[in-house]
Parts: C-alpha cells; sequence; structure tokens
C-alpha cells in the first residue's frame, strides 16, 4: 500500500481556519494537491535502496501491494462477510476483479504506475514507424485474407505455407526489435542490472528503484 497521506502533518490549508488545529477542519487534508505533492518531494528525497527502507516513515506509509496468489485470502473473499482468511499474510493484497482492485484493507490510498497502448487522436492503436512491425502487420493480413481461398482449394497448400511461414518470421523479428534497447541509455541500464557478483532480490520492496544503479564491491585484503 502507498500512501499520500502523512497523519502526523498537522498543516490546515482549508479556507476559514484561522489556526493550525485539524481538528476543527472541515476539509480532508489528503484531497488537496498540496499535501500529495510534499509527500512525492519526501519520499524522492529519502528514496534510497537501502537506507529509507529501514526508516519508520517507509514502514508506515510506503509498501507494495502484493498480489494475492491464495483463492482464502482477504483480498478476494472481502465480498463474503462470513469467509475467513485461511492464508493470513502480514503483507498487504489485491486481487483484480474486473473493473475493481479489491484489498484486504477497508480504507487507504493506493498509488499505481501503469503502462497503456499508445493512441491516436481517434483512439487507435499507433504502430512504431519501423518496418519489422510494418512487413509483419502486411503479412498478417496476407496470410488471413487467403486463408479463405486455402479453405475452398482456390490457392496451392504450397503457397499458403510460405505465407504462414513469412507471417511466423516476420513476427517473430518485430518481436526481437521491440526486445531489444532502442538508446544506449536503456543498454548501459540493462547492463546494469545483469552485470552483478550479487544478485538483488529484494528490489521489489524497493518499488524497483535504482534497478540500474551499479554494483560496488570490495575486494581489499585487509586481514592483518
Amino acid at each position: 500500500m502507498l500512501t499520500t497521506c502523512d497523519s502526523s502533518d498537522t498543516t490546515c490549508s482549508t479556507s476559514g481556519c484561522t489556526n493550525c488545529d485539524t481538528a476543527g477542519c472541515t476539509g480532508d487534508l489528503c484531497a488537496h494537491a498540496s499535501q500529495l505533492i510534499a509527500n512525492a518531494n519526501l519520499w524522492l528525497e529519502y528514496y534510497k535502496p537501502s537506507s529509507f527502507k529501514q526508516t519508520a516513515y517507509y514502514q508506515n506509509n510506503f509498501k507494495p501491494l502484493r498480489l494475492a496468489s491464495s483463492t482464502f485470502s482477504k483480498a478476494k473473499t472481502a465480498h463474503c462477510s462470513n469467509c475467513v482468511n485461511v492464508s493470513t499474510t502480514c503483507e498487504h493484497e489485491y486481487s483484480l476483479d474486473h473493473p475493481y482492485i479489491r484489498t484486504d484493507f477497508k480504507t487507504g490510498y493506493i498509488c499505481m504506475a501503469y503502462l497503456s497502448q499508445a493512441l491516436d487522436e481517434r483512439g487507435y492503436p499507433m504502430i512504431p514507424d519501423e518496418v519489422s512491425y510494418i512487413e509483419a502487420i502486411k503479412r498478417y493480413i496476407v496470410y488471413k485474407v487467403k486463408y479463405s481461398e486455402f479453405l475452398q482449394g482456390v490457392i496451392n497448400p504450397q503457397i499458403f505455407a510460405k505465407l504462414e511461414d513469412d507471417w511466423h518470421w516476420y513476427c517473430q523479428q518485430a518481436r526481437g526489435k521491440a526486445n531489444m534497447p532502442d538508446t544506449v541509455d536503456k543498454m548501459e541500464n540493462l547492463l546494469q542490472q545483469r552485470n552483478r557478483l550479487i544478485p538483488k532480490v529484494q528490489r521489489y520492496y524497493g518499488f524497483f528503484g535504482n534497478l540500474s544503479s551499479g554494483e560496488s564491491l570490495n575486494f581489499s585484503n585487509n586481514i592483518g
């Protein structure tokens, strides 16, 4: 769970308040953009791969929301008032129940980051301007158009097999192009992630921050 409101903050920005006592304010501090920005800046300021994760502020306000793996987890049975969580865990969990995200807690705040398909002004998916993608789409269209002719016996089976092979070949080429880093910076990040003697398996709990930071090893022999 990634919260966006610090309960210890006593600053009140509600109009009409004459003091900083939040008990007399009717506004929700968490609803103000300034509070979100302040907490985000605080998060960035102290965001370090090791030290920040050991602070009490991180433990109370910043925690990854794990995907529920058990059928009986609270994140999947929250709609059932009589269900027992037979797979209880100390970590917060969530489950996807389209179009809802179910969690194991009733109130709180969730911060989400996601990748979406690039769309044009009409709402259609955009295609990268790369020959590999364009050729793969062209071969797929030809392959599907000729499929009905193949079933009717109009087209030679060997020709249809060639069309199918072309589609698979260009599809794999486009997939390889998509998986390859296209800038020097991306290649350097990939290098730093993989070129390690000691893998850092706990990076999930730091939201994968500093994922591409280099490894610092001390090979000096201090034994006298």
